[in-house]
């Protein structure tokens, strides 16, 4: 008999293996590994630890680059099925044609190219977590798939004619807003079946003391063998590393220190200023929109155009922080964002993702 425990599908057949699949990343991701010491931090790393042993499926919002799978690993690695897979799967990565296969698995010959069985990632996280990540992008088509399959507990292969039972805690993962999923992205019953917690990490704008621990521990990981330790960094420096926006967050300032380790001399002691100023310079200056550099003219218009689009480009579509880039409120923004879309006639402007919406 199959038990609904909410976001976990039950198991009807306990001594039904599964063949782990090896290639699956398996290493441990505790709580104590995730590096924080601000204070926005503390109730998102605290619920997460409550709910490490819940069968509950969670919602895990943030933009790109603050950490929404290490944060579902440390989940899954303190809960009660620590020892089985954790399985990561990028939903914006899935081709819509293989989709339903590479999800629930499908049987020899059901489609072209389909010369063996193959078992799907639900039955590679029997038992185990399954991460849905970029949950948002998924077709309207499989989202219903996979409304019925929580519903039931049940996958079917494609070309199959039985149903399999599956036992998969289920974590999700999005950069859209709750209002984006709650009003169009997710279907509103999906919506609901996913959304029993919520958890949102906040961008590392809004967790500035963060900045430093986390660029120090990235320093130690990617040191060259044989070179010094580069744990001096200058007060200037850290300095522009506190006002620095990070609109690629946390990942953002990991590529700075690993860029660092891999250009600064072997025998360098010290980030300086001018080392962290001259990695900032040159993002800015390869920051365009689309490949598209400032107008050649200096008609005011298309200036404030390209200053618009380029602020919302380089925001990953955060008006907030776009707003702040330009040096004007969020409700200016808005009103640039409407001439603009007046000027082309169009109601809408093409461009970076903000200035559509």
């Amino acid at each position: 008999m199959r038990t609904d425990f909410g976001g976990a599908l039950a198991v009807v057949d306990p001594d039904d293996a599964v063949t782990p699949m090896s290639a699956l990343p398996r290493d441990p991701c505790q709580f104590d590994d995730i590096i924080s010491a601000s204070s926005a931090m503390r109730p998102v790393l605290e619920l997460a630890r409550t709910v490490s042993d819940s069968a509950s499926p969670v919602l895990i919002l943030g933009e790109t680059g603050t950490g929404k799978e290490m944060l579902a690993r440390a989940i899954h690695a303190n809960g009660r099925r620590r020892t089985r897979s954790f399985v990561p799967v990028n939903c914006a990565a899935l081709p819509p044609d293989l989709m339903e296969s590479e999800l629930y698995g499908h049987r020899r010959g059901a489609f072209s190219g389909a010369l063996t069985d193959h078992c799907g990632l639900f039955t590679f996280a029997h038992r185990g977590t399954l991460l849905l990540d970029e949950i948002g992008e998924l077709p309207a088509g499989a989202q219903a798939k996979l409304l019925r399959v929580l519903q039931s507990g049940e996958i079917r292969p494609v070309g199959g004619v039985e149903s399999r039972t599956v036992d998969v805690r289920i974590l999700v993962a999005t950069n859209r807003s709750l209002a984006e999923l709650q009003h169009g992205v997710l279907r509103q019953d999906l919506f609901y079946r996913l959304s029993v917690v919520i958890i949102e990490i906040p961008p590392l704008r809004e967790r500035r003391d963060d900045v430093v621990p986390l660029f120090e521990h990235f320093l130690a990981r990617y040191r060259r063998p044989g070179a010094a330790s580069l744990w001096h960094v200058e007060p200037e420096a850290l300095d522009l590393l506190l006002k620095h926006p990070f609109p690629g967050n946390v990942r953002e300032l990991e590529n700075l220190a690993q860029f660092l380790c891999t250009v600064l001399p072997p025998h360098a002691e010290t980030v300086r200023a001018q080392d962290v100023l001259g990695w900032l310079r040159r993002r800015a200056a390869h920051g365009t929109v689309g490949g598209a550099a400032a107008p050649d003219s200096l008609n005011l218009q298309a200036l404030e155009e390209w200053a618009v689009r380029t602020a919302l480009d380089r925001a990953g579509g955060n008006k907030s922080y776009a707003a702040a880039m330009l040096g004007v409120s969020r409700d200016t923004l808005y009103r640039k964002i409407l001439e603009l879309k007046d000027r082309h006639g169009t109601g809408q402007a093409s461009g970076p993702r903000g200035l559509e919406q």
